[in-house]
Formats: C-alpha cells, structure tokens, sequence
C-alpha cells in the first residue's frame, strides 16, 4: 500500500541499513563526557590491584569515606578553637562542604555495594517535585557547553579587544585629568588646595601607569591570540571535523537507524497486505483502523531507534537535540491537528473521498482505487491514467458512486472523433495531460486534454450517419413513385468500390418535399467506423452516382436543387 517499491527486492535495500545501524548501536563506544553536572568519575583503582576485582572500585571509595570523615573531624576541631566570628563563618562552611561531599560518596557507596540504586530504601513514597527549569537546563547544556567550546578562541579575542578598548580609553581619560590637575595645582596658592590636588595627581598617576602597562599586557596577549589562531576556514573545517569525529559517527549510526526500522515497517505492512489482504477490493473498516495505528506505530517506533542508538552512545548533546526536535513536532501538532483529523477520516474511508467511487481531478473523472499515505486514482481510459498523490491533495475533493453506463472519456484509443471547431482525425494517444490525433492528412495534432474535452469530441465509434438531398424537376411526377428505389439501387452498387457491403449499416432514399422548382428526395446512409477515413469522400460519392442515375434515366436537375448535409449517425 503506497511505496511503489518491488516487495522482492526490498530485503536487499533493507539489509545494510537495518545491519548497519545495529552495529552501530552495539559498538558505538561512548563519547566523552561533556555535561558539567555529570557526576566525578569513580576514584582510578590501585596499581597492584587487578582489574576485574569487583571489589577495588568499593575499597577505594571506602577509603575516601575515611578521609572525608577525618577531614570534617579536623575542621570541627578548628571551628571549635576559632576566635572571631569570620573564622567561624569560614570553618563552618568548610565543613558544610565536606559533609555535602562525604553525603555524595556514601551514596556512591551504596549503589557500588548493592549493585543498583537504592535511594527508594530512604524515600518515604512521596513524589518528589519537578523543577521545569532545571531539567531544561539538563537537556540543554550539553549543546550549550558545546557551543562554548566551539567558540572559544573567538569569543576570547573579542573579549581581549573589548578589554584594550577600555583601557585605552581610560589611559586617554587619565591623563587629560592628570594635565587639568597640573595646571590647577600651578594656579593654587592655599597650601591645603595644593596639597589635596597633588594627593588627587599621585592617586591618578598610579592608575595612568597601572592602565598604560595593561594597555601593553593585553596587546602583547592579543597579539600572540592572533598570531596562534586559525583561518575562518580553517577554524570551521576543524569544527566540522571534530564534529565527524566526535558525533558523526553517532549521528549516522541514528539515522540508519531511524531509516532502517521505517523501511522494514513499511516491508512488513506491503508484505502483510499482498499475503492476506490482497483478494479483496475494498478494505474493512476494522483494517483501516489497523492501518491507521500502524502508521503510527512506525513513525513512533523509527523515532525510538533513534533515541535509542543516541542514548547508548551516551551522545547527550544530539539526545537532547533530537529530544527538542520530537517536543517541537509535538508543538506544531496543534496547529495541524484539524488537518490530521481530515486526513485521518480519509483514511478510514469516512470522508468525502471513498475508495471505489469516482472524482473529478483537475477536471478529469478518476475512480479511487486506494485512500492511504499516498493513494491512487484512476482513469482506465486514459494511457498513464494512475495517478500517486499525497492524501493532502484529496482535501476539498468530493466522490460519488460509480455508474457503469457512465465513459471514464469521451473516446478510446483509435477512436475517430470530430471537434466542434471541425478537426477530424484518429486517436492515437490520450493521457491525462495530452490528446494526440492523427488527422486525414497524415499529420498529427497535439491537444491538451482539458482544451479536448472543451471541444465536445463527437465519437465515431458507432458508426457516423451521411445525408444528401436530390432534386429532380416536377416534369417527372410521373416517375415520382419509382425514383427511390432506382436511386437506392444505383448508390448501394456505386458505394460497393469505396466501402464493402459490411460497412453499410444503413441506406435508404425517400421523399423529402415539394419545393417552388423541383422534387426533393433525401439520400440517408449510415456507415460503421471502419470507413471514416473515407467520411469527407462518401457525400460527394453519393452525390455523383444520384447525378449519373439521373443521367441514365434523363431527370431534369433544377438549378441549385443539390445540397449535401451532414451528421453523425
């Protein structure tokens, strides 16, 4: 049901995909750690002591609960001798910040001992409270510090810039201040007025030296930042490639993933529908359903094959990406939730649309052959007469029951048709864009097949009807009795050269009227398909053979008593 794709060799395209992405899941070792509220890694176990013993990671925590208990018991001994108030302060938070330290590695403890994490022994059964804030700040983080890093020696040189730019303006500040107080101090003469500007200069001069030598510290260190840095190319290559070297690899293993388990999905639904589904030619409403939550079930199942080869891989920053992504669909959802609805009632055959029924698309009647993900229309009169297209496009369409006496197209390939603007020819090819015909002259004539069913084509497929009205002069009244049969007679074994007996459906000649001058008698013949190449000849054959029967028989022809009308049978 929708993918075009062979069923058979599906498996081939399947198998490197799903193979691939396994392997990446299982091998992906992870990456460093990279999130700063991570936990500090268990204490490196002792040289001589072997690396599978289960017990030394236990030991050596152990003894680092010793030195935290030690430690506090020295800093309690110090908070006890303390004098002043700020050395208590000082002892006090020491030791705060070792028992939160000890309180971490006893817990560190206990999940080595017991081999899981116990913290539910101490929890009394009460929820604990979610701080939004936090957790956001968990997810993202990692793409933060990330960014940090990547911009690092950028963000320092403009920093050291900024920096010498504020210095320099304060060197230039100072020492206009340090000039005005050289000429105040010149003019004073109050001994305690020199005095305070000279005071004020010395002040101002220590900071003139102090501005000038950071002047000289922070261009010296720009200047070796820029001799040091990279090229923009340079720097952006090195970023991608870290990037390849770091993430790539997690990223591609993901998306194989995520494309593997959607492609077997979909394997599995075709094959599910060609083996048990097949036979029947409208689809129950119970399996409509069925199909409905698989969709869903594969979109959902292709988004954990990718969170799940990212959280193995301990890749937090595109976890936490491709977390962003899913919360960010999931936002839009309630923009697009009335158009989901539609499509869902499409799909479940309770639409406007319904699958066996007919619809006009861009002006053409199709029959529904399938409402699905993609679904499909059809014309079986028309060459390349199914149409994919996505279920978006059969909103605002509407379908009505089929009724077999109703064409699907006004004509069939080799059909001869006439148009209302007098073109005449054979179909040769009639697809949902274009109508070829292949005109008497050998010529053929494209037109586009809105513009043809604008014409109002006159099929020739049963056959096409010629009338020719003959006039004979009132001094033969006499012979007024006898004039159909002779004519009937003259022009069947006259057409016989042009047409076999088979393809003249019909012949007959009776009196039409009484006209001012002549006698008017209609010539009426129908011929079959076969024979409309030779439609434009037949009115002139038929008319010569009623002039040589009169001819034959000595008739008067009136003057201007000949007409020739046509129409289609």
């Amino acid at each position: 049901m929708g993918t075009g794709m062979n069923p058979m060799s599906l498996p081939r395209t399947l198998c490197p995909l799903i193979i691939a992405a396994v392997l990446g899941a299982a091998v992906a070792s992870p990456v460093p750690a990279q999130d700063n509220n991570t936990a500090p890694p268990n204490p490196p176990a002792k040289e001589d002591a072997p690396k599978d013993d289960a017990l030394t990671p236990i030991q050596n925590v152990a003894e680092t609960i010793a030195k935290q208990n030690a430690a506090i018991k020295a800093k309690e001994r110090e908070l006890a001798a303390a004098k002043t108030d700020a050395e208590k302060a000082a002892a006090q938070a020491e030791i705060d910040a070792l028992k939160a330290e000890l309180a971490e590695q006893r817990a560190q403890f206990e999940r080595l001992a017991g081999g899981a994490d116990i913290s539910i022994l101490s929890s009394n059964g009460e929820s604990q409270p979610i701080d939004l804030k936090e957790e956001l700040d968990l997810i993202l983080r990692p793409m933060v510090d990330e960014f940090r890093e990547a911009t690092a020696r950028p963000r320092e040189i403009e920093g050291l810039r900024n920096d010498l730019e504020r210095a320099k303006k304060k060197h230039e500040a100072l020492t206009k201040a340090i000039l005005k107080l050289d000429s105040l101090i010149a003019k004073a003469e109050d001994p305690n007025v020199v005095k305070a500007l000279k005071d004020l200069r010395e002040q101002w001069r220590e900071m003139h030296e102090r501005a000038a030598n950071d002047i000289t510290a922070i261009e010296f260190e720009l200047a070796e930042k820029l001799r040091t840095s990279e090229g923009a190319l340079t720097a952006i290559g090195g970023i991608v490639r870290r990037f390849l070297e770091n993430r790539g690899r997690n990223l591609l293993f993901a998306a194989l993933a995520g494309l593997g388990v959607f492609l077997l999905m979909r394997y599995i639904h075709r094959r599910l529908h060609l083996r048990f589904f097949k036979p029947r030619r409208q689809k129950s409403f119970a399996l409509r359903i069925a199909d409905v939550t698989y969709y869903g079930l594969t979109f959902a199942a292709s988004a954990a094959a990718v969170l799940i080869v990212l959280y193995t891989s301990a890749d937090w920053l595109l976890f936490g990406f491709a977390i962003i992504v899913l919360a960010g669909f999931a936002w839009t959802a309630k923009q697009t939730l009335p158009r989901i609805y539609e499509q869902a009632k499409l799909m479940l055959d309770l639409g406007a649309v319904r699958e066996g029924e007919r619809v006009m698309f861009h002006g053409l009647p199709f029959r529904v052959e399938a409402v699905n993900y993609y679904s499909y229309l059809v014309n079986p009169s028309l060459q390349g007469g199914r149409i994919r297209l996505p279920l978006a496009d059969l909103r605002g369409l509407n379908s009505r029951s089929v009724d077999d006496s109703i064409p699907w197209f006004p004509s069939e390939r080799g059909d001869w048709v006439e148009l209302s603007d007098g073109t005449f020819g054979r179909v040769e090819i009639q697809t949902p864009e274009v109508v070829k015909l292949r005109l008497l002259s050998g010529a053929f004539q494209s037109i586009p097949t809105d513009a043809y069913l604008g014409l109002s084509p006159t099929n020739l497929r049963d056959g096409f009807g010629i009338r020719v009205d003959f006039g004979i002069g009132y001094d033969h009244q006499k012979e007024f009795a006898e004039v159909p049969a002779i004519l009937e007679a003259k022009i069947r074994a006259g057409l016989i050269p042009l047409v076999t007996e088979d393809h003249i459906l019909a012949l007959g000649v009776d009196f039409a009227e009484a006209a001012a001058s002549s006698l008017n008698f209609a010539v009426l013949a129908r011929f079959s398909q076969e024979v409309a190449p030779q439609r434009p000849a037949l009115p002139r054959a038929i008319q010569r053979l009623c002039v040589e029967a009169a001819n034959e028989h000595g008739w008067e022809i009136p003057f201007q008593q000949v007409t020739v009308h046509q129409k289609p049978a």
